[in-house]
């Protein structure tokens, strides 16, 4: 059970490394529409890390609920939204980004302008491009910075909440998994609960 939320953790710390370097790299190429989408990504990836941590210590260990955390973790690692009937259907990004905010309020903010840039709208637009008093269009191919700097090294804020949410998993989350996995074993069959109750789809 602890390997597997252990294995989705290493996974999102990869995940968010590579992520945090693409932007840095594309940022410094003054290709800005590519960092403000590699830096959105990365808030996303940092708000399914919450919503599994969270759901794990507030609700979940409390009850000893270790079906249900294991569960919970392997939609997380298998989810997907292509409909394959072998794999769990992946949770919404935005139910992760709204339990993020409860947290950390200003989130969603950042997330919200970040997603203006990275969809094609207005901004996602006009960062190639500006209009003279003439109405002359002229257009870059490198995009303009047009105000990402702030979002950009706001969403880069995210790792410190990674290393944050790590902490707690080994302060708070760590030790009492271990002591359900001693309590009831490595059988997931028999471990107390739903047997229904499953990752897989049904």
């Amino acid at each position: 059970m602890r390997w597997t939320l252990e294995s989705f953790l290493h996974l999102g710390v990869y995940r968010m490394v590579m992520l945090a370097d693409g932007t840095a790299s594309e940022w410094n190429q003054a290709r800005y529409l590519n960092a403000a989408v590699l830096s959105r990504h990365l808030i996303e990836t940092l708000a399914g890390w919450y919503r599994i941590l969270d759901q794990i210590h507030v609700t979940l260990l409390p009850k000893k609920e270790i079906r249900q955390i294991y569960v919970l973790v392997m939609k997380a690692l298998f989810g997907r939204k292509d409909g394959d009937p072998a794999l769990p259907e992946a949770t919404n990004v935005l139910t992760c980004i709204s339990r993020l905010e409860a947290a950390y309020p200003p989130i969603r903010n950042v997330y919200n302008q970040l997603s203006e840039f990275a969809h094609p709208n207005s901004d996602g637009h006009w960062t190639f491009g500006s209009l003279d008093e003439k109405g002359v269009l002229t257009l870059t191919e490198m995009g303009r910075d047009d105000g990402l700097r702030g979002l950009v090294l706001g969403a880069a804020g995210c790792l410190h909440f990674a290393v944050q949410f790590l902490e707690g998993y080994d302060l708070n989350i760590r030790g009492p998994l271990e002591t359900l996995e001693r309590e009831f074993g490595n059988e997931v069959a028999a471990w107390p609960g739903d047997p229904s109750i499953t990752w897989q789809r049904a």
